[in-house]
């Protein structure tokens, strides 16, 4: 991890250096010439089109259009907290992470995002995966690492504080979180109308998740089939999770939940 840090980080000297612009994604923004409204309603939000690049796991991107720009950049997200009773409107700094994004090689693509401070704090992982774009030929894909969830594309990415309830429905004991980002695998298949994936996943942690397939680690089962067309604001679809969740004080909670939207 040290390693891929001081990689990342030489490649954001190197975007600095060139007098490159920081944009949502500066790395496809900047290769492409297009400004952040090309794929987001408001950073971070995506709009119809952000959301099929997202599921395509960037595979619609050119390859040779993204490598004429470095691969990482540092980014900021600002926020502020309007029922904060000291200083509800006053943008709040420190969240600061470090993303390598795009092509690895042909047909395999990768996203990896670590927080250096989050929320003040030291971060943690956020994301790290990598993914092989043509598994049962083009539009398919094998995604391994540390990932979003199948789920309605607005379960994730979302610009509020406190985004949307239905994604963490409480049973039993635990939260069932359908939009955590979790260490796992996944199928999937998109076009630009229609997706289809579904996945094994196990601990949310940071990097020492990724091998946790312990007994009190929560796995589950989860899928998601959409009409989602790039060039259009909506999604109809089906989502669901089957899994377990260690009690407690001993034992394991069986759970599973179905959504339509």
């Amino acid at each position: 991890m040290k390693r891929l840090l001081l990689a990342c980080l030489a490649a954001v000297v190197t975007v600095l250096a060139s007098g490159k612009g920081a944009k949502a994604m500066p790395v496809f923004a900047e290769a492409y010439g297009y400004d952040c409204q090309k794929c987001h309603i408001q950073v971070p939000a995506l709009n119809s089109y952000g959301r099929y690049v997202q599921r395509s796991m960037y595979a619609v991107l050119d390859r040779q259009t993204l490598s004429s720009i470095p691969p990482a950049w540092l980014g900021e997200a600002a926020f502020y907290d309007s029922q904060d009773p000291n200083e509800p409107h006053k943008a709040q700094f420190g969240n600061l992470a470090v993303h390598l994004s795009g092509y690895l090689a042909d047909d395999v693509t990768t996203h990896i995002q670590q927080w250096l401070v989050q929320n003040d704090e030291p971060g943690g992982l956020d994301t790290a995966w990598v993914s092989y774009d043509r598994i049962f030929g083009p539009n398919t894909h094998l995604v391994f690492g540390k990932q979003v969830v199948p789920g309605p594309s607005f379960f994730s990415q979302w610009m509020d504080l406190a985004p949307f309830a239905v994604p963490d429905t409480v049973v039993g004991e635990h939260v069932q979180a359908f939009e955590d980002n979790r260490w796992g695998a996944k199928v999937g298949w998109t076009n630009p109308y229609f997706t289809a994936d579904i996945g094994w996943f196990g601990s949310d942690a940071d990097l020492n998740g990724a091998t946790d397939f312990s007994a009190d680690t929560g796995k589950a089962i989860q899928w998601n089939v959409a009409y989602a067309p790039f060039n259009r604001p909506i999604q109809l679809g089906v989502y669901g999770s089957h899994g377990t969740s260690p009690l407690t004080e001993g034992g394991i909670d069986r759970f599973a939940g179905t959504g339509a939207y």
